[in-house]
């Protein structure tokens, strides 16, 4: 093989792999343009807060047309391993660190469970949406419908777990034994 056909060979591969490096920065792209993308923070334990952020329409905090705490619903429904269904609300997080202004909407979540996790997102706008009884009030936008899944390990065995009560001084320590006390009704 002559020096010349293997620097042909070594352009070819070149090109072919800046090629796929563009269509995937291209896929991605289209991706996150199309609201699609989410990012899981938090420690992925049980009883601990993960959260869920997603790309989503810009907004501001102060904005009356959309206003984005009435004008539209985050709502994402968790699928425990054990198939137990629970249905979260979400918000606007603005820039998603403090910041009243961005794209970013947010979902708090707390497992009950070690293992495998799945979610699903519905995203809608429309005047007082966020305050409608109805599910299917206003419209599906942007990451409506975008879903996934994580994984949740066990807690730590030394976490202190169970209700807590506030002692006398003010600190809080885990209540021993509960006792309710439903009063009679009327």
């Amino acid at each position: 093989m002559t020096s010349c056909n293997r620097l042909h060979q070594n352009h070819s591969a070149i090109i072919l792999c800046l090629s796929l490096i563009l269509l995937l920065w291209v896929v991605a792209s289209s991706v996150e343009a199309a609201g699609m993308k989410y990012e899981i923070t938090g420690e992925m334990k049980k009883w601990h807060v993960i959260a869920i952020d997603f790309k989503g329409p810009d907004a501001d905090e102060m904005a009356t047309d959309p206003n984005p705490f009435l004008d539209y619903r985050l709502q994402v429904v968790f699928t425990s391993p054990g198939v137990k269904i629970s249905s979260v609300p979400g918000f606007f997080a603005g820039d998603g660190k403090g910041g009243g202004s961005g794209n970013i909407w947010r979902v708090l979540f707390s497992p009950d469970k070690a293992g495998k996790w799945s979610f699903r997102a519905s995203f809608r706008r429309g005047y007082d949406v966020a305050v409608s009884l109805d599910p299917s009030a206003g419209e599906p936008v942007a990451f409506d419908g975008c879903a996934g899944a994580f994984e949740v390990g066990p807690r730590e065995e030394n976490a202190r777990h169970g209700l807590l009560a506030i002692e006398t001084h003010g600190d809080l320590a885990p209540v021993k034994q509960a006792a309710f006390i439903i009063p009679p009704l009327p």
